[in-house]
């Protein structure tokens, strides 16, 4: 690293990036200067990582219009999810690990974002004649779709929780 640098992230906590020339002593002196900034990060994260925490009980997915209602039914065994056709999703399992059952939530979403993008990609091509070799659909922090230069195209996931006429766009 060139530079001194502080950062705050939801899961690590403070991580200090510490130039190599920089001297070890200096690093207490550095946490006492920017330990109210340090402390008001911190503190947004835990309370935005509180609010995500849990289970919805409801997924909008506007591209689709679509709304879907979580029910959480306790069971013994594997947990699974069964998707039913009257737009209930029905989380049956451990329900108490709300890690585990965010973890199915998210994978029945990105299978859920392959049915609704897939096709509409494949359509969008057709109607501009443009052609592509493969998608993926990818869950990025910062893009919501790119194509590198063999043809292959990547698509966000969280796209189908957006109107259909921005999707398209």
């Amino acid at each position: 690293a060139k530079h001194l640098q502080l950062k705050v992230c939801p899961q690590e906590g403070l991580e200090i990036v510490i130039p190599y020339r920089f001297g070890f002593y200096n690093v207490e002196n550095l946490l006492a200067t920017h330990r109210s900034w340090i402390e008001k990060k911190l503190k947004t994260y835990h309370t935005k990582v509180q609010l995500s925490e849990g289970i919805p009980k409801q997924i909008r997915l506007l591209m689709s219009d679509e709304n879907w209602r979580v029910e959480l039914v306790p069971a013994m065994g594997r947990t699974k999810i069964i998707p039913r056709p009257d737009c209930t999703i029905i989380l049956m399992g451990n329900i108490e690990n709300t890690l585990e059952c965010q973890t199915f939530l998210k994978k029945w979403l990105r299978k859920k974002a392959q049915t609704l993008l897939i096709p509409m990609l494949e359509n969008v091509a057709q109607e501009i004649g443009l052609s592509f070799q493969k998608i993926s659909i990818r869950e990025q922090k910062t893009r919501w779709g790119s194509c590198d230069s063999n043809g292959n195209i990547s698509l966000n996931a969280k796209l189908i929780f957006l109107p259909s006429p921005l999707v398209r766009y």
